[in-house]
Order: structure tokens, then C-alpha cells, then sequence
């Protein structure tokens, strides 16, 4: 530290070949060494530096990169950080995201309306669901949504659509069997008739579809009775 002058450190080889003197090297490409330091350091992620160098500058455009930051962190700010621990995580509570391995000064921005998956990708919310602190939640009753991306679902007021008794609904349009039943009414006149056996039918189908989380888990936890009592007969 006291021998050799910043940008340069102790060689220990050639001074012990040469006993009568210290002999100092350069700090090689990428390195630096300050005078506090006992050796040469590695410039941290998106720093770069010349032999013999003091201190790391950030990298310029046309600069060979010696090091990536990982997916989810950007470049950090302190020249003088320690190298594979210097990157800037993006903090997703902010929206903040970095998809690939990068040399880049900010972390990207998640739009309303997206979110951000575990490997650190924004995606939009697909048709049927809105997004709310950074998940997709499928629309309301009544209430439907029919485009990628969206912060909030339309109203739908029209009894005849899947949408007014359905959560996640894509359009407010008559449903497919009020469709066909349209389609029978040209030739003769059977709404009386219809009309309730189609609403009960869709009725019936939302609530299956609005509860077939809980059906689903009522479903597993019957599997798993009915393994374990097999077992225990057949033990």
C-alpha cells in the first residue's frame, strides 16, 4: 500500500527475483486500486477502466462490457462497488422490471394494466380481467372487459349476456342460445317458452363457473378421503 503508487500493486514475484528493490505492476483492464487499497480491485458491473488505473468509469457505448447485471437488477451508481455485488435490484412494488441480462442505467416500466410474472416479464392482463395491484382479476358480475391491458372492466346491462350473471366476462352481447333462439323466433314465436329455459341455463352455468375454485378444492379434498379410506380398507 505504501510501496507502489495508485493504479499499480505490489509484485511479489519479480521482488523477490530482484531483492534489492519493490517492484510494482500495473492493475491490468478493468481493475483499479486506490490508495487504500492493498491490491487491484474488479470494476464493479457496467464500469470499465484502462491498465494502471485509480478509480472505474461507466461504461460508454462503444465500450467492451466486461460483466451483465442479472435479470432484475440494473447497474448500481458506485464506481468503487464490489464486483457481482453492485447491481440495483428493480423494486416490482414500483412497477419496476428488467427481463434480461443488461448494462442499462434504469429498470424498465410495467404500464398499468400489466404485470409483472415471477421471471421478471410484464404482460397485459388478458380480455376478462382487469389488473389491480399487480394482478389479474377476472371482472365483476355484471361487468365485463373485452380488450388486453385494462385498469377496469365495463358495465353490461343486457340480461341476455353471459357477462350479467358470469364473472370474467368478454362481451355484453346476447349469449350464444339467445342467438339461436333469435334464430327459431323467425319461423315462430317460442320467447314464453325460451327465454327462461335460457336464462336458468346460464344462471345455472355462472354459478358453476363463478364457484369452480371451491368445487374444484371440494373435488380434491373427496379424491383425498376417498384414497385415504381405500387405503385404510385395504390395509
Amino acid at each position: 500500500m505504501t510501496n507502489c503508487n495508485p493504479g499499480y500493486s505490489f509484485n511479489y514475484d519479480n521482488s523477490v527475483i530482484n531483492m534489492d528493490s519493490v517492484k510494482c505492476a500495473k492493475c491490468p483492464v478493468n481493475h483499479y486500486r486506490t490508495k487504500n487499497n492493498s491490491t487491484c480491485l474488479h470494476c464493479p458491473e457496467g464500469f470499465v477502466s484502462s491498465e494502471g488505473s485509480t478509480k472505474c468509469k461507466r461504461a460508454g457505448e462503444h465500450d467492451t462490457i466486461h460483466t451483465l447485471c442479472e435479470i432484475g437488477s440494473v447497474v448500481g451508481n458506485n464506481p468503487f462497488a464490489e464486483h457481482r455485488n453492485s447491481c440495483k435490484k428493480c423494486n416490482n412494488a414500483n412497477r419496476e422490471y428488467m427481463p434480461y441480462y443488461n448494462n442499462k442505467d434504469k429498470c424498465l416500466i410495467c404500464p398499468k394494466g400489466s404485470v409483472i410474472t415471477r421471471d421478471n416479464n410484464c404482460i397485459k392482463c388478458p380480455i376478462g380481467y382487469y389488473e389491480k395491484n399487480n394482478k389479474c382479476i377476472e371482472c365483476d358480475v355484471k361487468t365485463f372487459n373485452d380488450i388486453e391491458g385494462a385498469m377496469q372492466c365495463k358495465v353490461c346491462n343486457n340480461v341476455k349476456a353471459i357477462a350479467y350473471e358470469s364473472i370474467g366476462g368478454t362481451n355484453c352481447e346476447d349469449s350464444t342460445l339467445f342467438n339461436l333462439a333469435n334464430n327459431v323466433n323467425k319461423y315462430i314465436n317460442a320467447d314464453i317458452m325460451t327465454n327462461p329455459i335460457i336464462t336458468g341455463m346460464q344462471i345455472g352455468s355462472a354459478i358453476l363457473y363463478n364457484n369452480r375454485m371451491f368445487i374444484q378444492q371440494i373435488s380434491a379434498l373427496g379424491t383425498c378421503m376417498g384414497i385415504g379410506v381405500a387405503a385404510f380398507i385395504s390395509g
